[in-house]
């Protein structure tokens, strides 16, 4: 871990495993609008998200694998996959080891340790207590890693929470390491430096259709303020099975780019590039939020974030789906978000469809919308956000939504 962990860019995996990357289909077709509409420009302000709930004070706070009732496919199931998250069997040991009774928490920069971390008893609450990051100038983090994961699924969600305090912004924070595609990406959460206990939170998508671990949670003190942190309890839980009834209103997830803030990743978007090496995407703020800015890329090439659609079946033949976003771009073909089915290996045209920003310089909304063909489902599809034009002037995208209805 780095500085970095402040402003994750978009790169690919071979240059940054901490980031969800996938080579992708190239999309064909893609030099003009195709069915959609552009409208009105959007109103950017938003409120910016609040710090995390604050638990009742001397409360328990820490969430045990309790049995849940799902709906839907598969075997749903909860568990905790982290040992020791009240830190009542946490010491120190050689080497930064800091060993629990089944799995062990070590500590980084391990050499040393003690004078990185330290537990202490909570005054009045027997046999509870808190690991403290002593104040430094450098980076210290503590982490474990759960038993390795091996089973088939059709969704999953794995949940951090910690209670924490600290008393400045973005110098504590949660940062879990997730399997995806083969590599493992990174995404957290901080603290939002209120001076008060809060319980920090992340939640997350898993992917299948075979997950396979082993997840990773670490607890990071940065050592960019003047300031200790405090941990009174760490969970690491995963569930098996969507847990919903019906399907959900937004079927992307992470589209307003917002979930992730900590390490600022995009995940569960992917990146592709084609015609060259130019052309990146970074995480930039748009007025009190986040968006997603597109460099200019090659001439004649493109880059492009994508996210594929989760759990379309026989019964959703037919249907519409719709795609929205909020744009802002100046040139020609400069933001196109699409719709994208495919079938054998290539772009199912008839069921394909995009939608080009007008190149003003301002927001808009942007929507675009396909129709499922009545008799075979595509292989898969995908919503495409993607910028050919190498003009200046800023390309950006936030609030990335799909939905589907009836046709």
């Amino acid at each position: 871990m780095s500085d970095t962990i402040a402003r994750l860019l978009c790169s690919s995996i071979s240059t940054a495993m901490a980031l969800p990357l996938a080579t992708l289909p190239l999309l064909a077709g893609c030099n003009g609008p195709g069915e959609g509409t552009v409208q009105a420009p959007v109103d950017t302000a938003a409120t910016a998200p609040g710090p995390g709930q604050v638990p009742t004070p001397g409360a328990v706070v820490a969430y045990p694998p309790e049995p849940i009732a799902y709906f839907g496919k598969g075997a749903p199931w909860r568990q905790e996959l982290l040992a020791d998250t009240l830190w009542s069997n946490f010491e120190n040991r050689e080497e930064g080891r800091l060993e629990s009774a089944a799995q062990g928490w070590s500590v980084y920069p391990s050499a040393d340790a003690a004078e990185r971390v330290k537990r202490s008893p909570i005054p009045e609450q027997l046999g509870r207590f808190t690991l403290e990051f002593i104040q430094r100038s450098d980076e210290t983090y503590v982490t474990q890693t759960s038993f390795p994961l091996n089973v088939e699924i059709e969704k999953a969600f794995v949940s951090a929470h910690v209670e924490a305090l600290c008393s400045q912004p973005n110098e504590f924070g949660v940062v879990i390491a997730l399997p995806y595609q083969g590599a493992s990406v990174e995404i957290g959460a901080a603290h939002s430096g209120s001076g008060t206990w809060e319980n920090v939170e992340i939640r997350a998508p898993l992917f299948g259709p075979v997950l396979s671990g082993p997840l990773t949670m670490k607890l990071v003190k940065r050592g960019t303020a003047p300031c200790t942190a405090q941990v009174r309890s760490a969970s690491l839980l995963v569930d098996v099975a969507d847990g919903k009834a019906g399907p959900p209103a937004d079927l992307l997830d992470n589209g307003d780019f917002e979930s992730y803030p900590f390490t600022q990743s995009y995940y569960p978007w992917s990146i592709d590039r084609w015609g060259g090496p130019g052309g990146d995407c970074t995480l930039a703020p748009v007025p009190d939020r986040w968006g997603v800015s597109f460099s200019p890329p090659t001439e004649g090439g493109a880059v492009r974030i994508a996210q594929p659609i989760r759990g379309l079946s026989q019964a959703n033949l037919g249907e519409k789906l719709r795609a929205s976003a909020a744009g802002i771009a100046s040139g020609d073909v400069a933001l196109v978000i699409a719709i994208r089915s495919m079938k054998d290996g290539k772009v199912w045209e008839e069921h394909t469809s995009r939608t080009v920003h007008p190149g003003d310089g301002a927001w808009h909304d942007m929507t675009v919308s396909v129709t499922l063909p009545p008799d075979r489902l595509p292989d898969a599809v995908y919503v495409d956000v993607y910028r050919k034009s190498v003009t200046s002037g800023p390309v950006m995208v936030d609030n990335v939504r799909l939905t589907r209805s009836k046709g």
